[in-house]
């Protein structure tokens, strides 16, 4: 594949920005789309068999806040740049390490709810797989963008940027400033990542 003849992969336009797990939504208006999202989700799964037995208490909570997560960083992203791309790992490898600075959102089921979101059948979202390219200078992301059922919901329901905010579970970075003196202590710098 030549990368240079244009497609899903080429960036002409404005920069693929990284995939925020920690953006939740703030109104009631958004938070009915997301949990329009997660009903038909549920619905897919159920249909197409895609689960064997009912999902745990916790597992079904992280789902909701995958789903919640998902759905306003791609808003998000339709507000600011509206034909932009959100890169976001898929690599089982990325996703299962857990750290302390991590989202419980970016979990191995991550791909798979992904994958349900951007089917032909829900189309919330627009995906495109990455690829490891050995005769290239660098792999190529994934990346996702709202699909068409979420664009018209957005419009629908008249979300704003402001009905979007920060997850209060994404921890700060604390700093000290530099001592002035043999005696000072320093005093605590907090700042928010």
């Amino acid at each position: 594949m030549d990368l240079s003849e244009g497609g899903p992969f080429v960036i002409d336009g404005p920069r693929d920005r990284p995939f925020n797990p920690f953006r939740s939504l703030r109104s009631d208006s958004a938070k009915a789309i997301a949990a329009e999202v997660l009903n038909e989700l549920q619905n897919y799964e159920a249909y197409f068999k895609l689960r064997k037995r009912k999902r745990l208490e916790a597992d079904q909570a992280t789902l909701e806040q995958m789903v919640d997560a998902i759905v306003a960083d791609l808003i998000h992203r339709a507000l600011t740049v509206p034909d932009g791309w959100v890169a976001v790992p898929l690599s089982k490898r990325v996703l299962g390490r857990r750290t302390r600075y991590g989202s419980p959102v970016l979990s191995k089921t991550l791909p798979d709810v992904l994958k349900c979101l951007s089917s032909v059948e829900l189309e919330f979202a627009e995906l495109h797989k990455g690829i490891i390219n050995d005769f290239a200078p660098r792999n190529v992301r994934s990346t996702m963008r709202a699909g068409k059922r979420l664009l018209t919901r957005i419009e629908k329901f008249g979300v704003k940027l402001t009905d979007l905010r920060m997850d209060q579970g994404e921890e700060f970075i604390i700093l000290k400033r530099a001592k002035q003196s043999r005696w000072d202590g320093g005093e605590w710098i907090r700042l928010q990542r």
